[in-house]
């Protein structure tokens, strides 16, 4: 599961180590919290068999849709293998769900205007941490009169935390 993610999760891969009786594997194994809170399983959750070690768990697109953080756990412990034998431990997958897109929330304010000396640089504020990689000067917008953009690749973009970053 891509983490962070900025959709649903609407089905979930498990495998385990050996062939399971397929009727042991139920909804009672499995826990799905939201920001560490109660057990969002419903019965309109569903566990498909693949083959006898592969399960795909299916329906939780409903239940994944809201932002936080994500705990899917599959318990061994009412799993059976096809001996009869009582599987063990329990294996989770974490996600953070935020469909919420960053907003721009500051810039420097320039206490000078109009001013007689260039502007150096000026440092830009998100309103949550970005992929510093997907913000560059492609990203940016300098006009003088309303003419043409004047940013060209000889303007860089310093990280210099989660949600500041520097315009040179």
């Amino acid at each position: 599961i891509p983490d962070p993610r900025n959709s649903p999760v609407s089905a979930v891969a498990v495998v385990f180590s050996k062939p399971i009786s397929t009727p042991s594997f139920g909804l009672e194994d499995l826990t799905l919290t939201r920001d560490g809170v109660g057990n969002l399983i419903t019965d309109a959750v569903s566990i498909v068999s693949l083959d006898p070690t592969s399960f795909r768990i299916e329906g939780l697109l409903d239940l994944t849709v809201n932002d936080g953080q994500y705990e899917l756990t599959v318990s061994g412990t009412g799993v059976q293998d096809i001996d009869g034998n009582t599987g063990i431990g329990s294996r989770t997958a974490r996600w953070t769900m935020d469909s919420t897109a960053p907003i721009l929330t500051g810039i420097t304010h320039l206490a000078t205007n109009p001013r007689n000396i260039v502007v150096q640089s000026l440092n830009v504020t998100f309103s949550e941490p970005i992929d510093a990689g997907t913000f560059d000067w492609h990203d940016i917008t300098l006009t003088r009169n309303s003419g043409a953009n004047l940013i060209t690749n000889a303007v860089t973009v310093e990280h210099i935390s989660d949600t500041e970053y520097r315009i040179r």
